[in-house]
């Protein structure tokens, strides 16, 4: 209860910091830019809320409260993801064109690997078995749309679905055996996600 009250009064915050100067300043790009960023700050910080709160329902073993709570962080995650896509600078695509464009002129196998190394920084730090085995996983994430929506969620909602079948005292799968099957190995392998 005191969750969704501190988290409406933080969006409530940053929507009045939005609209108070929005007639005289709608057409700048830096203000939009900073509504946008306040904006995306509140949502994640009300998500990692929400995230503990789900941790704390999940090891009461309150499937009802977990599933309500969840259900509003998956929504936090949309929200974000809404939010960034607002800004071309807050767009996952913009990071891997840009990355792109720097091998222009290259050979196939260096414009790949300027791709890949540009969806590694931001998601698994390298390999994936770089990234679980060096501890590096997510070390340089962004909250950027396509990024949100395409790579963290569907993260999230395994992660959620496993913990609902816990609850609901079904078997669980282990993460090894989640990455081999489909459609699981897109989240854990291949860093599949949307350019924008």
């Amino acid at each position: 209860r005191d969750l969704v009250k501190t988290t409406l009064t933080s969006m409530e915050v940053a929507q009045m910091v939005g609209k108070e100067h929005y007639d005289l300043l709608k057409d700048s790009d830096g203000y939009l830019y900073d509504v946008a960023n306040v904006l995306e700050q509140v949502l994640s910080n009300s998500a990692q809320e929400y995230q503990k709160a789900m941790v704390r329902s999940y090891e009461a073993r309150d499937l009802e409260q977990f599933t309500a709570i969840s259900n509003k962080f998956l929504d936090l995650i949309d929200m974000v993801d809404k939010v960034t896509g607002t800004q071309e600078y807050f767009l996952v695509g913009r990071w891997i064109e840009q990355a792109k464009g720097l091998a222009d002129n290259a050979d196939e196998f260096t414009k790949e690997l300027y791709e890949f190394n540009a969806r590694s920084l931001i998601t698994t730090w390298g390999s994936i078995n770089q990234a679980n085995s060096g501890g590096l996983h997510d070390y340089s994430n962004r909250q950027w749309s396509g990024l949100t929506k395409d790579y963290y969620k569907p993260r999230w909602e395994l992660w959620i679905a496993e913990r609902t079948k816990e609850l609901m005292g079904e078997r669980v799968n282990t993460l090894a055996s989640l990455c081999e099957d489909e459609p699981y190995v897109v989240i854990c392998h291949t860093h599949s996600f949307s350019r924008y």
